[in-house]
């Protein structure tokens, strides 16, 4: 090609040069001229496949979707499946050194527990198939992994699959209240293969126990209420016979404390019930190593000693009921309405 002769002892521009031929070579391999055009195809290719790669080991709760269509169980190294309880509330009962305490886990606004009993058949696994809470999740729009309650009450039951070999697991998981289970799936990862398994059931509950494995059906109740009668619905209930501190966290205001006892000692028996903050409790047992001295002072106090009665608490939060007792069986229950 001539060039002009103001131009003709200069060195081209290397830049112009390349992205010219750059251009030329792309506008070559999209109109099908090859084998520009095979080039370009293998390139979207292993562009594609490593992107969904990196997107099926994302460990985020809400991590994407991996692009994968579930076809028949027999294609996966394992078959997994699982049903579905939908808890409003889930109590369970952390064991500390000093005693049992009962914990009502409340999942946060917008959010429910799905409580899945599953199933698993270990076909080609090398590895156990393990009831670990960053192997398991749900997948729908979003992914989500299960979690362990506050560091004290674990996702799931312990198990452990050989190739081989059946087990069965419950897992605790904490979703959207507008996820539905048939628009889900169940997924096990390793760093050997994706499992995939149908979700059923979906019923919706008002209470679980953890610790049972069980759905609680909450009964109403005659309750004393000040002076009157009235049916409320029994959301706690606990006996002893010896003087006992129970832990309670109230999910909402007013509720009520419903108490009753038998002496069993000829000798000597005595009975009190007492409500307080638990913060002042700690601080007491922290402060004294004690909280039955009766003669401490607290910021918010319901006691009675009645036979059978009632105290009305008008607050939500963290309470701890003590119950004093000796020569005697007794009972306590909380309703709501």
């Amino acid at each position: 090609m001539l060039r002009s002769s103001r131009y003709r002892g200069r060195t081209p521009s290397f830049n112009l040069v390349f992205f010219s031929i750059l251009g030329i070579a792309l506008i070559c391999a999209f109109a099908g001229i090859q084998p520009l055009a095979s080039a370009k195809d293998e390139a979207l290719s292993w562009a594609q496949g490593f992107t969904s790669e990196i997107r099926e080991r994302l460990p985020s709760d809400t991590a994407d979707l991996p692009d994968e269509e579930i076809t028949s169980a027999s294609e996966h190294p394992a078959q997994i499946s699982g049903r579905v309880v939908i808890a409003e509330k889930v109590i369970a009962y952390y064991k500390s050194a000093q005693t049992a305490t009962r914990m009502e886990l409340t999942p946060p606004e917008g959010k429910i527990w799905w409580v899945i009993d599953i199933s698993v058949k270990n076909i080609a696994y090398e590895e156990e198939i393990l009831a670990s809470h960053n192997r398991w999740a749900i997948a729908g729009t979003h992914v989500y992994y299960a979690k362990s309650y506050a560091d004290m009450i674990p996702a799931a039951y312990p198990m452990n699959v050989s190739i081989g070999q059946t087990g069965e697991t419950t897992f605790r998981f904490l979703v959207p209240d507008s996820l539905r289970v048939g628009e889900t799936k169940l997924v096990y990862q390793t760093s050997e293969a994706v499992s995939y398994g149908t979700l059923s059931g979906g019923e919706r509950v008002p209470l679980y126990d953890w610790d049972s494995r069980s759905v609680i059906k909450e009964p109403f109740e005659d309750y004393i209420v000040a002076d009157k009668n009235m049916k409320l619905r029994t959301i706690a209930n606990w006996e002893g016979s010896e003087r006992t501190p129970i832990r309670f966290n109230a999910s909402k205001s007013p509720w009520v404390v419903n108490w009753g006892y038998e002496k069993v000692s000829t000798i000597e028996s005595t009975f009190y019930i007492r409500v307080v903050d638990e913060a002042d409790y700690d601080a007491m047992v922290a402060r004294y190593g004690t909280g039955w001295e009766w003669g401490l002072v607290w910021t918010h106090d319901y006691w009675k000693p009645d036979k059978y009665g009632s105290i009305i608490v008008p607050r939500a939060g963290r309470f701890v009921i003590m119950v004093d007792a000796s020569g005697l069986n007794w009972w306590v229950r909380i309703g709501v309405e």
